[in-house]
């Protein structure tokens, strides 16, 4: 999601009856187009029980995603990583694609409640774990 985006995808979402869960430790908070201070990375809940994971980009001239909750340049994601599709709340969205979701979430200590989306991702997409992951999927 672009950070200038933020606003009303918070406004929609609450509209559906999610709410705040967490901020994110990476979050940093930024000014978009609008003037209007926002949250760069948070994840949501509805009373179903049913998570929004957000974390906030800005393009470049390329089409680059560079991470808003960055306080270093360097993590890019490419056109071809933000060439998924989905839908949140029955509105259609682009998102990361399932292959780099996979590959985002390795070089890092993976929490145990993240191993059923991966193992999701596996199943619907039949995307491959990476071996860093596929050590703790399969030891589960």
């Amino acid at each position: 999601m672009l950070v200038d985006d933020v606003a009303r995808l918070l406004e929609l979402m609450c509209n559906q009856g999610y709410v705040y869960k967490e901020l994110w430790s990476e979050n940093l908070w930024t000014v978009d187009a609008h003037g209007t201070r926002t949250e760069t990375a948070f994840f949501l809940r509805d009373a179903d029980g049913r998570e929004f994971d957000a974390h906030a980009l800005r393009l470049d001239e390329q089409g680059n995603g560079i991470p808003a909750w960055e306080k270093a340049e360097g993590f890019i994601f490419t056109p071809q990583y933000l060439s998924g599709e989905g839908m949140v709340a029955g509105y259609p969205v682009r998102c990361m694609s399932a292959e780099y979701q996979m590959v985002a979430h390795t070089g890092y200590a993976l929490p145990d409640k993240q191993v059923p989306d991966l193992i999701r991702l596996y199943e619907k997409f039949a995307v491959e774990y990476p071996k860093e992951i596929s050590r703790i999927i399969y030891r589960k």
